[in-house]
C-alpha cells in the first residue's frame, strides 16, 4: 500500500513537472523555422542564481516566470562567481516533426554543466564539463555541446552551470550540418594560428643554434609556452593531449600562462638590454619573473579561480613594466625596441580585451574572443622583425670589427715598439720571467730598484736579483716568483716585503706577481710589478703619530677646561675678596700668594690650550711683546741657547688668539734650537709697520706687527726652502714635519703671512706679519682695567655648581640682579616665564658645554625662536671651540672666556645691557 501511495505521488509530481515544462507562460520563445542554421539564444534565456547550490531541477522547473531574470544580452556573462546558475529557455517547433540540433556553450573551461530536456514523458539529463573525462561527453568537441531533440510545439529546457572559472556563457543553437561545417572553418583558423606559432618557434631555435645567442632561445620558449597556454585555454589540449586528466586540465591554464609570462620577461630583459638601460627596472623584471615561477608551483596546489585571478593581476603589472622598458630602450636609440613596442602594443590591446571579457566588463564576441590570438600573432611577427634587425646589426658590427681588426693588425708592430717604450717609462718596476725563472724583460725602473743592468743581457735567473727577506732571522731569502711558477697560486692582493738587491742592499717594496698563461691556461711564466714604498711607510707612520697627537690634544683640552673652571672659582673669589673688604696684613699676604699660584695655573692652562687648540682663533687684544718674551723664554729655559730680544716698548696691540700665536713662536724657536745642537744665539725682534714695504708677503692692508726670529744654525738647503711649510716634510730623523706647517696655518688664519730666508751654514730668518690695531697696550689697558657698574636682570647658566655660584657673586657685585640655571632646558623655562610675565632678562650668560644636558649652542637657537632679540653671552672653558671664535654666527652677541676677569666681565655686561 505504501509503495502504491509513493508511486501515485511520483506520478502526480511528474505530471506537474511536465505541465510546467510545456505550459510555462510569459517567457521569450525561440522559434525554429526554415531555413535554420544557428541562433544565439542568450537574449531569450531566463536565469536564476542559486547562491548555495541547493536547488534541484524538479524544484527549479516549478518556479514561476517571475522568479527568473530575463537576459538582455545575446551572450550571458556572470564573471567569476561561486553561485550556481540555472538557465531556462523555450523552443517552439512549428513543424509536425521533431528537429535535431546541437546546443553549444562556447566556454570550454566550465566545470559542471547539466542539461535537462523532456523525452517521452521522462526527464533526460546530459552531463558535460572539464571535471569529467573527455570521453564521457555526449558530443566529442572542445567546447560544451549537447544533442537537442526539439519536439513539435513548445518545449522548455533547463541548464545547470557551476564553475570556478569565468562564467561567460555564449549559447548557440545549431543546425547539426551547419555546426560541423562552421567548426571545420574555425579549426582551420586555429591550426593556421598554431602553424604560425610553430614556425616562429622553429625560427628562433634555428637562429639560436647558429648564433648561440640566448635571446633567440628565450623567444622560442616564450612562443611555445604561450601556444600551450592557448591550446589549454580553448579546450584543444583537453580534447587531444590529456583527455583523461581533468585535474591537470583545470591547472594547466594558470600553469602555462605563468610559465609563458616568466619566460617572456626574461626574453624582454635580454632583448631590450634592461640591465644597461635601467638596472632598477631590470631587477624588477627579474623579481617579477621569479614571482610567476612561484605562481606556476602554486597553481598545482590551489584552485583555478584563485590561481588565474592572481596571475591576471601580476600580468597587468608585468605589462606596465615592459612598456616602460621598451620606451626607455627607444629613448636610448634601440631600433629593436621599436619593433618590440609595436608587437607588445598589439598584444596588450588584445590581452586587455580578453581580460575584460574574463571579468564580464566587455561582451563576448569575435574581437574579444580572438583579440589575444590576433595580438600575439602581430607581437610575434613584429618581434621576429626585431630579431632579424638584431641579426643585421650584429652583421654590421662584425663587419666593423673585421675592419678594425685589419687596422689593429697594421698597428701591431708599432704598438710592440710602443710597449717597449712604455715599459721603460712606467714608474713601477716591471719584470717578466719564463717558466724556468729566467728574466725575459725588465724596464728601467726595475733595473734601478734591483741595481741590475739588463741591457744586452739574457738568461739572468730571477732568484739572483729579486729576493725577499725571510720572516725568520738566519733563514735564506724567499723567492716568491719561483714559488708561484711551481705552485700556480696567485697572490690575492699586493704584498709588502723587504727587497734584497744583487749587492745585498735592502729597501721596502710593495709587489704583486701574476702568472702568464697560454691558451690552454698552462703557466708559461710570471710578471712581477713592484715599487719602492719607503717614503709611503714613513708618511703612514707620521699619520699615525698625528692621530695619537690628536687624541692627546683632545685629552689636554678636557684638562684645560677643568682647570679653567677651577681658576674661574679661584680668581673670581679673589677678585671679590680684594674689592669687598679691607684685608689685614696676614690676610693680604695669603691673597697675594694665592694670586701667584693662580697665575701659574693660568700659564699651565694656556700651555694646555695651546697644545690642544685648533680651528679658527679666538681673538682678543694682546700684548705681543710680553707674549713673545714669555713663550720664547719658557721654551729655551735650561738650554744652551741664548735669546737676544729687540722689542720696542711702543709695540702695537694685536687682536690675536694668544695661545695660537704663542704656539707659532714656540715652533720657530724650537726649530732654531734644533738647528743649533751645540748652542748659539737666537735673535728676536719686532717692529710696527703701516704696510709691507718689501712687498714679499701675501698679507694686504695694514697696519702690521713684523716679528723676526733669526738663528745661527746650519741653515736650510735651497731645494728645501719651498717645502718647509708642507705637512709632514722634515729633514730631521725624529721630526714629525708638523711644527712649521701648523705655524704657517696659524699665521694665515690670523690674516697675516710668514716667509723665510736662509743660507746653508749661516742660519735662517723667519719673518711673520700679524695685523695690528694701531695703538699700544697701555691704551687698551686703560679702557679695560676699570670696573664698570651696571643694573639689570641677568640669568647665568652653568653645570658646575661652584662656577655658577662664583659667577653669581661676581655679576651681583657689579650691581645686577642675578638668577641661575643648571642647564639649557632650565634656562629656557625660566626665560620663557620671565618673558611672558613682562619682566624679561636683560642679558644671559650661557655655558657652551653641559655634559649630558642641553648646552648653550642648542639653547640659544630655541631662545631666539621665543625672542629674536635675546642678548646671550657665550662662556666656555673650551676656548678652541669654533663658537668662541665667531659667536655672532651662532646667535650670540658676545663672549666671555673662563676664567672670568672682573673688569672685562663688567665691560661686556655693560656693553650688552645698554645696547639696543
Amino acid at each position: 500500500m505504501n509503495r502504491l501511495k509513493a508511486f501515485n505521488s511520483n506520478k502526480i509530481f511528474f505530471a506537474l513537472l511536465f505541465l510546467c515544462f510545456t505550459c510555462t507562460a510569459s517567457a521569450n520563445q525561440i522559434t525554429i523555422s526554415e531555413p535554420f542554421k544557428r541562433i544565439e539564444i542568450g537574449s531569450d534565456i531566463e536565469y536564476l542564481e542559486d547562491r548555495i547550490g541547493s536547488l534541484s531541477a524538479e524544484e527549479v522547473a516549478l518556479f514561476p516566470h517571475e522568479s527568473f531574470f530575463t537576459s538582455t544580452s545575446s551572450a550571458l556573462g556572470f564573471g567569476y562567481t561561486q553561485s550556481v546558475y540555472w538557465l531556462r529557455f523555450h523552443i517552439v517547433n512549428p513543424d509536425k516533426l521533431p528537429r535535431e540540433a546541437f546546443l553549444e556553450i562556447d566556454n570550454p573551461l566550465l566545470d559542471s554543466v547539466k542539461f535537462y530536456t523532456r523525452e517521452l514523458k521522462t526527464l533526460k539529463k546530459s552531463f558535460s564539463g572539464d571535471l569529467l573525462p573527455f570521453r564521457q561527453r555526449e558530443v566529442q568537441y572542445r567546447t560544451i555541446v549537447f544533442n537537442v531533440s526539439i519536439p513539435p510545439g513548445e518545449s522548455v529546457h533547463l541548464i545547470r552551470i557551476e564553475t570556478t572559472s569565468n562564467m561567460n556563457l555564449p549559447i548557440i543553437l545549431w543546425d547539426r550540418d551547419e555546426f560541423r561545417s562552421d567548426k571545420q572553418r574555425e579549426l582551420a583558423m586555429i591550426w593556421i594560428y598554431y602553424g604560425i606559432m610553430l614556425a616562429m618557434f622553429l625560427f628562433g631555435m634555428l637562429i639560436f643554434i647558429l648564433l648561440k645567442d640566448r635571446v633567440y632561445l628565450l623567444f622560442s620558449l616564450s612562443t611555445a609556452s604561450f601556444a600551450l597556454f592557448r591550446i589549454a585555454y580553448n579546450g584543444l589540449a583537453f580534447q587531444f593531449l590529456w583527455p583523461e586528466s581533468p585535474w591537470w586540465s583545470n591547472r594547466s591554464i594558470p600553469f602555462f600562462v605563468s610559465l609563458s609570462i616568466a619566460i617572456f620577461l626574461m626574453f624582454s630583459r635580454d632583448f631590450l638590454q634592461t640591465k644597461r638601460v635601467s638596472p632598477a627596472l631590470d631587477r624588477s623584471l627579474l623579481s617579477l619573473a621569479t614571482v610567476f615561477s612561484g605562481c606556476m608551483v602554486m597553481s598545482l596546489f590551489t584552485g583555478y579561480r584563485f590561481s588565474i585571478q592572481m596571475v591576471l593581476v601580476f600580468a597587468l603589472i608585468a605589462a606596465f613594466l615592459v612598456i616602460i622598458a621598451s620606451l626607455l630602450s627607444i629613448k636610448r636609440g634601440s631600433r629593436e625596441a621599436v619593433f618590440y613596442t609595436l608587437g607588445w602594443g598589439a598584444f596588450i590591446v588584445g590581452s586587455i580585451l580578453n581580460i575584460l571579457r574574463e571579468f564580464s566588463v566587455l561582451p563576448i564576441n569575435l574581437i574579444t574572443s580572438w583579440g589575444q590570438q590576433m595580438g600575439s600573432v602581430f607581437q610575434i611577427l613584429f618581434i621576429s622583425m626585431g630579431l632579424v634587425d638584431r641579426i643585421n646589426t650584429m652583421k654590421n658590427e662584425i663587419t666593423v670589427s673585421h675592419e678594425e681588426l685589419k687596422k689593429a693588425s697594421s698597428r701591431l708592430e708599432s704598438e710592440t715598439e710602443l710597449l717597449s717604450v712604455t715599459m721603460r717609462s712606467i714608474a713601477d718596476g716591471v719584470m717578466m720571467t719564463d717558466l724556468k725563472g729566467t728574466v725575459l724583460l725588465m724596464n728601467r725602473t726595475a733595473e734601478m730598484l734591483l741595481n741590475a743592468d739588463f741591457s744586452g743581457k739574457a738568461g739572468i735567473p730571477v732568484g739572483d736579483i729579486f729576493r725577499i727577506e725571510a720572516p725568520d732571522a738566519g733563514s735564506p731569502p724567499l723567492n716568491p716568483v719561483l714559488e708561484l711558477i711551481e705552485t700556480g697560486i696567485t697572490l690575492d692582493k699586493e704584498q709588502r716585503g723587504t727587497l734584497i738587491d744583487s749587492e745585498g742592499r735592502r729597501r721596502n717594496i710593495s709587489f704583486s706577481i701574476t702568472p702568464v698563461r697560454d691558451r690552454l691556461s698552462a703557466i708559461i711564466g710570471a710578471v712581477v710589478a713592484f715599487r719602492d714604498i719607503t717614503e709611503m711607510l714613513r708618511i703612514e707612520q707620521e699619520i699615525l703619530k698625528t692621530s695619537k697627537l690628536e687624541s692627546l690634544a683632545t685629552f689636554a683640552s678636557g684638562i684645560a677646561h677643568d682647570f679653567n673652571n677651577i681658576l674661574t672659582v679661584i680668581s673670581g673669589n679673589l677678585s671679590l675678596i680684594k674689592n669687598k673688604s679691607e684685608l689685614s696684613q696676614p690676610m693680604s699676604e695669603m691673597v697675594t700668594d694665592t694670586e701667584k699660584i693662580t697665575f701659574r695655573a693660568k700659564d699651565l692652562t694656556r700651555q694646555l690650550l695651546t697644545f690642544a687648540k685648533g680651528g679658527n682663533p679666538v681673538k682678543r687684544p694682546a700684548d705681543l711683546k710680553a707674549l713673545i718674551i714669555e713663550s720664547a723664554g719658557f721654551i729655551t729655559s735650561g738650554s744652551n741657547v741664548k735669546i737676544d730680544f729687540s722689542l720696542p716698548d711702543d709695540l702695537w696691540v694685536a687682536e690675536v688668539d694668544e695661545g695660537q700665536i704663542a704656539q707659532a713662536v714656540d715652533n720657530i724657536v724650537i726649530n732654531a734650537m734644533q738647528a743649533m745642537p751645540h748652542g748659539g744665539s737666537i735673535y728676536i725682534s719686532a717692529e710696527n709697520i703701516d704696510k709691507d714695504e718689501n712687498g714679499d708677503a701675501d698679507a694686504e692692508g695694514g697696519p702690521f706687527i713684523a716679528i723676526t726670529i733669526r738663528d745661527e744654525g746650519t741653515g736650510i738647503p735651497e731645494e728645501n726652502l719651498g717645502r718647509i711649510f708642507d705637512p709632514f716634510f722634515t729633514t730631521k730623523p725624529d721630526g714629525s714635519g708638523l711644527g712649521l706647517s701648523s705655524t704657517y696655518s696659524i699665521i694665515k688664519r690670523h690674516g697675516g703671512d710668514i716667509n723665510v730666508e736662509s743660507e746653508p751654514g749661516h742660519g735662517s730668518s723667519f719673518r711673520m706679519l700679524i695685523p695690528a690695531l694701531g695703538h699700544t697696550m697701555e691704551v687698551a689697558r686703560e679702557k679695560s682695567v676699570e670696573v664698570v657698574m651696571g643694573s639689570g636682570k641677568i640669568l647665568i647658566m652653568d653645570d658646575e655648581e661652584l662656577v655658577l655660584r662664583t659667577a653669581q657673586r661676581l655679576v651681583g657685585n657689579l650691581g645686577y640682579s642675578v638668577e641661575c640655571a643648571r642647564d639649557g632646558e632650565e634656562m629656557i623655562r625660566m626665560y620663557l616665564a620671565a618673558y611672558n610675565s613682562g619682566t624679561p632678562y636683560d642679558a644671559l650668560i650661557m655655558d657652551l658645554t653641559v655634559p649630558g644636558g642641553m648646552g648653550g649652542l642648542e639653547a640659544v637657537k630655541k631662545l631666539r625662536e621665543i625672542n629674536p632679540s635675546v642678548k646671550a653671552i657665550v662662556s666656555s672653558g673650551y676656548s678652541n671651540d669654533p663658537v668662541m671664535s665667531s659667536c655672532f654666527s651662532y646667535g650670540f652677541c658676545d663672549i666671555v672666556v673662563k676664567p672670568y676677569d672682573l673688569p672685562t666681565l663688567s665691560h661686556i655686561l655693560h656693553r650688552v645691557t645698554v645696547s639696543k
